[in-house]
């Protein structure tokens, strides 16, 4: 998949407005106020791939956004399989084996596209992960779920539902007052 991704234009395309943030351009330019880019979508990708852009070369900042894209895909899920109680109560291979199998079904072609939904899944995946662990709902635990929520709405907009379906969620399962915490921490 490494020497696939940079064969594939779409990931030329979607590091383009990196390097034009990188070089003070804005990759939301008005009318008239500069070139336009294909990117439509929240900041959070771009940032994240800003070191690809100080690559020696293209192939180069084509590889590491190719590294930067496999991290988002998997260190949300290490977190979540080396971090849950149950798994590591099962021993340490557990998480480990849950983790692999994971990783295993990662669809290949997110491994070969880059698109910021990768972003946008990994931040919401970890911002569900925190709120669903009742024991450990406490005001930090809201904040970085908040947090983690607002990353994902500003990775990709459509992630804006998340923060309704997590409103609901604590109002069922914890009160209004963690609702409410919640909601102001977004």
């Amino acid at each position: 998949d490494l020497c696939e991704f940079p064969l594939h234009a779409w990931n030329d395309l979607r590091l383009a407005p990196a390097f034009a943030l990188r070089h003070g351009l804005s990759p939301y330019p008005g009318v008239g106020q500069g070139p336009l880019f294909t990117w439509i979508y929240g900041p959070v990708p771009l940032l994240l791939n800003l070191p690809a852009t100080f690559a020696a070369d293209v192939v180069g900042a084509l590889q590491a956004a190719w590294a930067i894209n496999v991290l988002v895909l998997v260190a949300p899920l290490a977190v979540i399989f080396l971090g849950a109680g149950e798994l590591r109560a099962r021993g340490p291979a557990a998480g480990a084996f849950a983790l692999a199998l994971a990783i295993l079904l990662i669809p290949r072609p997110n491994l070969v596209f880059h698109v910021a939904d990768h972003a946008a899944i990994a931040a919401g995946l970890l911002s569900c992960w925190t709120l669903a662990r009742p024991e450990l709902l406490t005001g930090r635990h809201l904040a970085a779920a908040a947090a983690w929520c607002a990353l994902a709405v500003w990775s990709k907009q459509i992630a804006v539902f998340l923060v309704p379906a997590q409103l609901v969620f604590l109002l069922l399962s914890a009160g209004p007052r963690f609702a409410g915490s919640y909601l102001a921490w977004v």
